[in-house]
């Protein structure tokens, strides 16, 4: 709307200015609006007080506004509108009405004045700048730095150092302890050898009676050895007899020691000529009187050697008992221990082979393909059957045949060896030509030959 103006009537530095909504007074002494108020609409007169105290605003016909001048202590005037809030300046009236602010500026102008002036950056939800902190010099916090990480290595050196003393020491002591091993083993060996020659003579140089009556008399049994050594051309003060007492009885074997192993070898040469090769029976004579009761001689085996030899018996044991129960189909006639190389064949095929470890104690009993799961299954039963000398029944092959029990099977042991020295572990072979762990193995039982 069109602007009424009027200069004051005392002075020519203050000039009123209405509009249709606003009311100015300028003071040209000091260049700015020095009072501003809305005013009621209609048309608009300003009508000043002689001294220049006051001035009307006239209204259309019905309203006058009065205004006094009171200067501030800016010597500007400062009139309060209806609702209590102060405008400062036509300048800032423009600028609020041509560009209004935002929120976030208006909101940063009513409070960033009363704050220090940083460059932190202001908390969006309080209103408040995060606090500055004290800086603090680079140099000395980074030498704190590094001597905290020198200290922490040369800790850590340190207890490396320790360790790896004490590591040279226990590498020291294992090789130490090796080295005894390895040197007790070698004498262990040594003596094993020493030991196994020594039963193996003395076993070289004794033959085994069996089949005595159990009321032959110790007297009685003499006067019968007497007679087979005289009839064998051996001379009676070259053999010494032996029958072992255990629990105040006699012992179901008569022992002979001979001299030298050749005088042994005659005697079994002699029983093999009399008896096995005619088919004769050797019958006890007491008192002059023939009996039924059968006499047997066989060489004495040394204690290895039966240790050795009890997996071959229980093998044995068990390939007849599954083949009676018809797991395995096997002729029992053709099939034979050979002691000397730990193994069970027949005439063209290898059934198991064992391989004695000294080192770990074990006994490695190897099985043929076609018999190994019978036998691993059986073998408690055949192994419980021969400690306790249960007979072996004849087998369906030697019934039908009309044949007693085959070689080495219905044969308990002679001593019982107590808990077995070595710990049974079975495995399968599909070709014993190309098995890598049998022919390994073959290797070392040769270089160990025991």
């Amino acid at each position: 709307s069109p602007y009424h103006l009027q200069w004051s009537p005392t002075d020519a530095a203050h000039l009123a200015l209405r509009s249709q909504n606003m009311a100015w007074i300028h003071d040209f002494s000091m260049g700015k609006e020095v009072f501003a108020r809305p005013c009621r609409g209609g048309k608009n007169s300003i009508k000043w007080c002689p001294d220049g105290s006051k001035f009307a605003l006239v209204s259309g016909v019905m309203h006058v506004d009065v205004c006094e001048q009171e200067p501030s202590s800016e010597g500007a005037l400062q009139i309060a509108n209806d609702n209590g809030q102060v405008r400062r300046s036509l300048q800032d009236d423009i600028t609020q009405a041509v560009e209004p602010q935002s929120k976030r500026s208006k909101g940063r102008r009513q409070w960033s004045s009363k704050l220090p002036d940083t460059n932190t950056p202001i908390r969006p939800t309080t209103g408040t700048k995060t606090p500055i902190r004290k800086r603090t010099e680079d140099k000395p916090q980074h030498e704190k730095i590094i001597q905290a990480i020198d200290d922490k290595v040369d800790d850590i050196t340190e207890q490396f150092k320790s360790m790896r003393l004490n590591f040279d020491k226990i590498q020291d002591r294992l090789e130490e302890c090796c080295d005894d091993q390895y040197v007790f083993r070698k004498q262990q060996l040594w003596a094993l050898h020493a030991q196994v020659r020594e039963q193996r003579d003395k076993a070289a140089k004794e033959e085994c009676m069996v089949g005595w009556p159990a009321s032959a008399t110790a007297t009685q049994r003499t006067e019968f050895v007497k007679w087979c050594l005289k009839e064998a051309d051996i001379d009676v003060s070259t053999c010494d007899i032996s029958h072992s007492v255990k629990y105040q009885q006699l012992s179901p074997m008569t022992i002979l020691t001979f001299r030298h192993p050749s005088l042994r070898i005659q005697m079994d040469k002699w029983f093999k000529e009399e008896s096995i090769n005619k088919k004769k029976t050797l019958n006890f004579y007491m008192d002059g009187q023939c009996t039924t009761d059968a006499i047997k001689l066989r060489p004495q085996v040394a204690v290895w050697d039966r240790i050795k030899g009890e997996p071959l018996k229980i093998c044995l044991k068990a390939m007849d008992i599954a083949n009676r129960t018809g797991q395995i189909k096997v002729n029992m006639d053709r099939v034979k221990p050979w002691w000397n190389h730990n193994a069970i064949y027949d005439d063209y095929y290898t059934f198991a082979w064992v391989y004695f470890s000294v080192r770990d104690v074990q006994a490695i009993v190897y099985l043929d393909q076609s018999i190994y799961k019978a036998v691993k299954d059986t073998w408690a039963e055949a192994a419980q059957a021969l400690r306790t000398r249960i007979p072996t029944e004849p087998s369906s092959s030697s019934q039908s045949k009309g044949k007693g029990n085959s070689k080495g099977k219905g044969k308990a042991f002679d001593t019982t060896l107590g808990e077995y020295p070595f710990e049974f572990k079975f495995a399968e072979v599909k070709d014993w030509h190309y098995d890598r762990d049998v022919r390994a193995h073959q290797e070392q039982a040769r270089d160990e030959d025991m």
